[in-house]
């Protein structure tokens, strides 16, 4: 189906399964997402670290895949394939990447406007960025942005999250290392990709997974910029031992840690922390905070006030999620909920539409289609 752009409408990029499928919300008055799309055949194959963004500007989508290197394809706002894939990068399997759109970066044809795609290489034990651009592709070289500490676990021990500001034009890029002390690091990132500060460590205590693979899960971390504040929002864990703490950090424009508030308690290491996502709502400045409080059921969702007070704390049942992602849409003011969800075979990547105080709207979850891990999201419009 073809969508109008009247920035109600969400696309999702399916792990593994390689397409993404279209949700759309009626209007403003209703809470009812509408059937999806058609599974995309023609895009880069995925694993668990793709991502999809968006260009308002262009009316174009960057989807990147993470399987054998690093690869990306362009689409439209209807899901048509625009051109063809094209490398980003020759990296080790199954690297995790992000990709974030800024209306600021050259586009190498004399205008502005692009996408930053960082990426985790295990092999070499670094973070890199490169500037992709419709309808160009690959602008400028490649940046090494930093080498991650002492990595000694599987392909995802490092994850990643990233957020542009256009008030100070730069990216915010936060990584968790699970073989490394502390439990996330920011460092700040000029248009280019390349670091403009030190990095900062959010904490100092040891991280100890169970074992490398599961590191996956419970080292999870995403950024999101907030435009009424003019602050990042940091969603982490901050290790203590064997012990584990969900938080929300608040970061300025030019780096500067505002605040943090504690969203969970300390909890055993077997009872992990295993996937969290954050999102905020672009009207008033509420994050909307979605986490998988260890190997139970359901989803825990907050939302939070632009001071970092919580106001509303709920959960979704679930029988066991994974890779959760949110995305909020200005015009129906509610959040799209993603999940993968082992348990269904034929419609495993699952959606739910939730209010702003993060309540779900429908009683039932939208099975979507097929796919392995997680569902990545961006508001189009």
């Amino acid at each position: 189906m073809k969508l109008e752009r009247r920035g109600i409408a969400w696309i999702s990029l399916i792990a593994w399964a390689t397409g993404v499928v279209i949700l759309s919300t009626p209007g403003r008055a209703s809470a009812q997402l509408s059937l999806p799309g058609p599974l995309i055949t023609g895009l880069p194959a995925a694993r668990i670290g793709h991502d999809i963004a968006y260009d308002p500007a262009q009316n174009i989508l960057l989807a990147v895949g993470t399987s054998a290197g690093i690869r990306g394809r362009f689409l439209d706002s209807g899901g048509g394939l625009v051109g063809a894939e094209f490398d980003i990068a020759a990296s080790p399997p199954f690297p995790v990447a992000r990709a974030v759109y800024s209306p600021d970066i050259n586009d190498g044809a004399g205008g502005t406007g692009g996408f930053l795609v960082v990426w985790f290489s295990v092999f070499t034990k670094t973070i890199h960025a490169q500037v992709v651009a419709y309808p160009l592709g690959l602008i400028g070289p490649r940046q090494t942005v930093t080498t991650v500490g002492n990595v000694t676990g599987g392909f995802y021990s490092v994850q990643l999250g990233l957020a542009y500001s256009p008030v100070s034009r730069e990216f915010l890029l936060a990584w968790s290392d699970s073989d490394a002390v502390g439990s996330a690091t920011y460092v700040r990132l000029a248009l280019a990709g390349t670091p403009i500060a030190a990095p900062v460590m959010l904490s100092t205590e040891p991280f100890i997974p169970l074992n490398s693979e599961f590191a996956t899960f419970h080292n999870n971390v995403d950024v999101v910029w907030n435009s009424v504040t003019g602050e990042f929002g940091i969603v982490h864990l901050v290790p203590g031992g064997s012990h584990m703490e969900l938080a929300l950090t608040r970061v300025t424009g030019n780096g500067a840690i505002a605040g943090r508030v504690s969203l969970a308690a300390r909890e055993s290491s077997n009872n992990l922390t295993l996937w969290s996502a954050i999102d905020v709502n672009s009207t008033v400045g509420n994050y909307l905070v979605a986490w998988v409080p260890g190997l139970t059921s359901g989803i825990t969702v907050i939302s939070i006030d632009p001071d970092g007070a919580v106001m509303n704390e709920t959960t979704i049942p679930a029988s066991f999620p994974w890779g959760l992602d949110l995305a909020f849409s200005p015009l129906s003011r509610t959040f799209l909920l993603a999940i993968y969800e082992p348990g269904t075979p034929g419609s495993a990547i699952q959606a739910r539409e939730i209010s702003a105080r993060g309540v779900a709207l429908s009683s039932t979850w939208l099975g979507v289609t097929d796919g392995n891990f997680m569902a990545r999201l961006a508001t189009l419009g």
